[in-house]
């Protein structure tokens, strides 16, 4: 829940506000799109009675199941495995839970498990492995607001195929690393990583994600240059909003602003208008300031590819919705783009779709790459 909130994960979040805005987590849209997918391919698919599936109660996972209508005709009604230890306020999950469910879908003799989160839900899960010694294959559904691990599918839609393909023998398990950040360090500016361990991850190339690089090849000055002389004009009548990424903080100090490292910030006349802002105060930016045209700088985060989905949970639905394929603009170091595709995944496909399509990406001075964007739900095997 902390993306749209413009924090940089979920963990210090006050439980009072999640109790109150729980029905809105990104974390349950992303976990209803995972069962409906399994719907559509249960219903056309020769394994339709080979599906027994055990979950949380409550909104770790039953009630959930529960809003999914068609739930009977595709024979997919989960089991319940009750858990001992209470919900905070009798709504919020917590590490503990975690561990228990696992325990006891050791008992139930699960042979895949699959969760919605990020990199801290990673960690939960591979902490849980190592008490138990299990080699029980995972799918990570992305929805955290970090997800760098290489654990996750591209999409919701992409989780559900990497199980359809474990069940016809086309999926293989390898081991991925589970990697996080420091919250607490990313707030200070720096991005402190670590790689925490490696669970047993279902495979199948065009589906699953690669562990975020963390390493630097440069770059990033020519580009800031090109930025400079090609969109940026501190006179006109226009509104920058620039996303999180080194090569956009470099192009920031080119310019001559102060930008939060990883956060997004609203640029006007010159000046900053919006420091790390949340999704909410970026949507009355938009609504109360007065500007003749736009921009939505992005950068994408190396390794996976991303450019909306992965660290810019601020770029919900509602706020995308602001922005025209035009007025998104990509600046990126050529080792970054080099396979020649990036992803968007914001939550909503319908949205996602309106920005598919052919982009040139500013590599360097003078220099472009034309790069296809696509939407994760889109990917088919």
């Amino acid at each position: 829940m902390g993306g749209p909130l413009g924090l940089k994960g979920s963990d210090n979040i006050d439980i009072a506000y999640i109790k109150k805005h729980i029905a809105r987590s990104p974390s349950i849209g992303k976990a209803k799109r995972f069962i409906n997918a399994l719907i559509r391919l249960n219903m056309s698919s020769n394994n339709k009675n080979k599906i027994c599936i055990y979950t949380a109660p409550s909104l770790m996972g039953y009630e959930i199941f529960n809003r999914i209508p068609n739930l009977d005709d595709a024979n997919l009604k989960p089991h319940v495995l009750e858990l001992d230890t209470p919900f905070i306020d009798g709504v919020v999950s917590i590490p503990q839970h975690t561990r228990e469910f696992i325990s006891k879908m050791q008992v139930a003799k699960c042979s895949v498990l699959v969760f919605v989160g990020g990199d801290g839900t990673a960690r939960d899960v591979l902490d849980s492995y190592r008490v138990y010694s299990l080699s029980i294959p995972v799918i990570g559904v992305p929805a955290g607001v970090k997800v760098y691990s290489g654990i996750f599918a591209l999409s919701p839609e992409a989780a559900a195929l990497l199980l359809f393909g474990y069940m016809d023998r086309k999926a293989e398990t390898v081991l991925r690393e589970v990697v996080d950040v420091d919250e607490k360090y990313i707030n200070q500016g720096s991005l402190r990583y670590r790689i925490y361990g490696e669970l047993p991850t279902l495979y199948m190339k065009p589906l699953l994600q690669d562990t975020k690089s963390f390493t630097y090849e440069g770059g990033y000055r020519d580009i800031a240059r090109y930025f400079a002389e090609e969109f940026y004009d501190p006179q006109g009548n226009i509104l920058y909003v620039f996303g999180p990424g080194r090569t956009i903080n470099e192009i920031a100090r080119y310019i001559g602003i102060e930008k939060s490292i990883f956060g997004f910030d609203v640029v006007l006349g010159g000046k900053v208008v919006g420091r790390d802002v949340s999704s909410f105060k970026l949507i009355e930016l938009m609504e109360e300031l007065n500007y003749e045209k736009k921009y939505l700088v992005l950068t994408p985060i190396a390794g996976t590819n991303f450019i909306i989905g992965r660290a810019t949970g601020q770029l919900t639905p509602e706020v995308l919705g602001y922005f025209q394929k035009n007025e998104i603009v990509i600046v990126s170091p050529e080792w970054k783009v080099k396979q020649g595709i990036l992803y968007v995944d914001s939550g909503d496909p319908i949205i996602d779709r309106k920005f598919e399509g052919y982009y040139r990406v500013l590599v360097g001075y003078r220099e472009e790459k034309i790069v296809k964007v696509i939407s994760v739900s889109s990917i088919n095997l």
